[in-house]
This record gives C-alpha cells, structure tokens and sequence, in this order.
C-alpha cells in the first residue's frame, strides 16, 4: 500500500510539473504576441502567426521564437533608458 501510494504520489509530482511548465510556456508566448502587438498594431492572431512564421523559417520552436522577442524587447527597452 505505501509502495502504490509512493508511486501516485511520484505520478501527480510529474504531472503538477508538466503543467508548470505549460503554463509558463504559454505566459512566453503571450508576452511574445502583446510585444509584437504593441510595437506593429496587430491583433493577437496576427502575432501569433508572424512568431509561427518566423519558427518555421528559422527551424525553430514558436517558444525559442518567443523567447527570443522577449530578450530583445528587453534589451531594446534598456537601451533606451540610456
């Protein structure tokens, strides 16, 4: 009996850290497209099909593509508090 419930346990840790993971995931992508929202004046679609675009241009995961907005509005942001 400890031995199953030591397994679900295991199991429901896994699971509770994939969804994690989801959602962190999915918060990237919704930080990509208000991003590129904001700086082109395009609605949500829109963004999310230029970051797919650019993901299958480049050989890339849309979530590499949206990490990669993110770092470079951050870094365009810091630039120009200068």
């Amino acid at each position: 009996m400890a031995r199953r419930y030591w397994s679900e346990r295991r199991r429901f840790v896994k699971d509770l850290e994939k969804l994690k993971s989801r959602v962190e995931n999915i918060q990237k992508l919704n930080d990509a497209k208000f991003i590129l929202m904001r700086h082109r004046g395009i609605n949500d679609k829109d963004a999310y099909a230029i970051i797919r675009k650019q993901a299958m241009a480049k050989r890339a995961t849309t979530l590499e593509i949206a990490q990669s907005i993110i770092n470079a509005d951050g870094i365009l942001s810091d630039l120009g508090n200068d």
